[in-house]
């Protein structure tokens, strides 16, 4: 993959709606150090951070669908409802 290609692969991760700050932070901090001597440093975080806490929905659903899961996600369901664009036509 070219390094444009990769430039922009780290931007939209950067600015997906589920990207949590933490991830964010790391993913500017690669590209500020792109094209610089701290670029495999920056690099080999980013991919640490990646693998740590990007999950497939194959990954996810199982964790959703269990005890822990509904527990987790109870607190923060009617926020996540609200949020829903299509609500108004699941209701209707």
């Amino acid at each position: 993959m070219a390094k444009e290609e990769i430039v922009n692969k780290v931007k939209e991760v950067m600015n997906a709606p589920s990207c949590y700050s933490g991830l964010k932070k790391v993913c500017q901090t690669y590209l500020d150090a792109a094209g610089t001597a701290d670029e495999e440093k920056a690099a080999a975080l980013l991919k640490k951070e990646l693998k740590e806490d990007v999950n497939s929905i194959d990954h996810v659903i199982p964790f959703f669908e269990s005890k822990e899961g509904a527990a987790f996600l109870a607190p923060i369901l009617p926020e996540i409802w609200q949020r829903l664009p299509m609500r108004q036509r699941i209701r209707a």
